[in-house]
């Protein structure tokens, strides 16, 4: 499975974004530009028409058009593009020399309202235009020499049109050039920016790779020491570092617990095995009599069974760390439970003579948990505290039921313990220097199955010193 590269990511990421944010700017840009250089040609065109419209005089016998000398007289600068006159009048036409033998539209709008349009010009190239309907500039002389010849003059009487155009390749040719340029710009930055994130993530993500590297150094090593995070590790890493190493100590805690736990179940099994070797060896070396032989192989039997038992708690154990036995909810009578675990104690109480005071309430409602687990914990509980009690002593049970959870006490003799030691006795083969039997598979895995089983349920399970000589395990679970 290929994973994904953050660099990758934040490279096309920021070119996406970043091209889309020129695209947009460079839109605008184009349009700005093509508005001015259009508003320009525009301006150019309004004014030319202007001056053209100017340019028709009216005489007293003719109608002279003054453009023809103005061409040739300094401010021709003015004039710009080719141009076109209608006499509306007469029909003539008129146009400038630079249009030679081409026609230019005729089109306008009111009177002195000119009007701006996209033209083909007769060469085939595009040119923006304007029309323009004017009467022609008639003076007073002109006038007076009129009259002189029983003349009238009004200029309404000789409606002109003036149709002036400029190409419009230029702006084109100036258009391509910006979005030329355009595009090379972006096209720039955006490789400058892709350059400048590689680079930079090169240089950050190298703190990475030496953390990696220390990480490959760190699991060759059978008790490798915390993992060093470099000082140029960024500082939004640092924490899931920090994480990963706390993660890290967890594992080799575990790994230490699990072999820890692994020795003393050697250690525990050698025990009986080696008992068993024994007896059955004595029993084969020499002859013996019937009696005799079945005494060493019910010896050999018991110490089986108490191996049984042990390899029983040990399996369980790992079953309930390694999440292999679930728990199922039902409703279970808690006082029931109590009641058959306690029945089952008799002989053992009887046996080391000892005292149980009992404080159940009359009444005490059902609880939705596992009953396997539940009677497991009840019954580790109850067997810890008979068999660590010493003879004629005086051991407590205890329930406080609330609607919210429910609490199983109990409350007998210790000696030699202290507050700092307690957690110790839910470890596996933690066992009391006073146990009172030694009889079956007590191989100090009680307590550790308890816990265990009522993390499993989703209690937990507190011990406390109440006095120099009484200690105290709490069990709670959730209503």
């Amino acid at each position: 499975m290929k994973h994904p590269s953050i660099r990758f990511r934040l490279m096309l990421g920021t070119g996406i974004i970043v091209a889309v944010l020129l695209f947009v700017a460079n839109f605008f840009i184009y349009r700005a530009f093509e508005r001015t250089l259009t508003e320009e040609i525009e301006s150019q065109l309004l004014q030319s028409a202007s001056l053209l419209a100017k340019s028709a005089e009216l005489e007293a016998n003719s109608l002279d058009y003054e453009w023809k000398d103005a061409m040739n007289s300094p401010g021709s600068a003015d004039i710009t593009g080719v141009f076109q006159f209608w006499d509306m009048r007469s029909g003539r036409t008129t146009k400038s020399p630079d249009l030679g033998d081409g026609e230019l539209p005729l089109f306008y709008g009111k009177l002195n309202v000119p009007v701006l349009r996209e033209i083909t010009l007769s060469n085939g190239r595009k040119a923006r235009a304007v029309g323009l309907l004017h009467h022609p500039f008639v003076d007073v002389i002109a006038i007076a020499e009129a009259a002189q010849t029983g003349r009238v003059l009004h200029p309404e009487d000789f409606p002109q049109v003036v149709v002036c155009a400029r190409e419009t390749q230029s702006l084109t040719h100036r258009l391509n050039e910006l979005r030329s340029l355009l595009t090379r710009a972006s096209i720039g930055t955006l490789l400058a920016i892709w350059a400048s994130i590689f680079a930079i993530s090169t240089w950050s993500l190298h703190p990475i790779r030496e953390l990696s590297e220390n990480l490959l150094e760190h699991s060759k090593k059978e008790n490798p020491p915390q993992v060093e995070i470099p000082h140029a590790l960024p500082s939004e890493l640092t924490g899931l570092a920090g994480a990963f190493n706390t993660a890290l100590n967890h594992v080799e805690k575990s790994r230490a617990r699990e072999k820890e736990f692994t020795l003393h179940a050697a250690h525990e099994l050698r025990t009986p095995v080696a008992g068993i070797l024994i007896t059955l060896e004595q029993a084969l070396y020499r002859p013996r009599g019937s009696l005799d032989l079945s005494n060493r192989i019910e010896e050999a039997l018991k110490i089986t069974r108490s191996m049984r038992l042990t390899l029983n708690s040990l399996m369980r154990i790992a079953r309930l760390r390694g999440g292999l036995e679930a728990s199922s909810k039902t409703p279970v009578e808690p006082k029931t439970i109590l009641r058959e675990v306690l029945e089952a104690a008799i002989p053992l109480i009887e046996k080391n003579h000892l005292t149980i005071h009992e404080g159940f309430p009359e009444d005490v409602p059902a609880i939705s948990t596992d009953p396997g687990l539940f009677r497991a914990v009840i019954s580790n509980l109850i067997d810890n505290s008979i068999r660590h009690s010493p003879i004629h002593s005086t051991i407590e049970f205890h329930v406080d039921d609330s609607s919210e959870r429910f609490v199983f006490m109990t409350i007998n003799p210790c000696s030699g313990l202290s507050a700092e030691n307690l957690d110790r006795l839910f470890e596996p083969f933690q066992r009391g220097s006073k146990a009172a039997d030694n009889e079956g598979a007590h191989a100090g895995l009680g307590l550790s199955l308890a816990k265990e089983a009522a993390l499993l349920m989703g209690g937990r399970i507190d011990v406390n010193l109440i006095s120099d000589d009484r200690i105290r395990f709490t069990l709670t679970l959730p209503r």
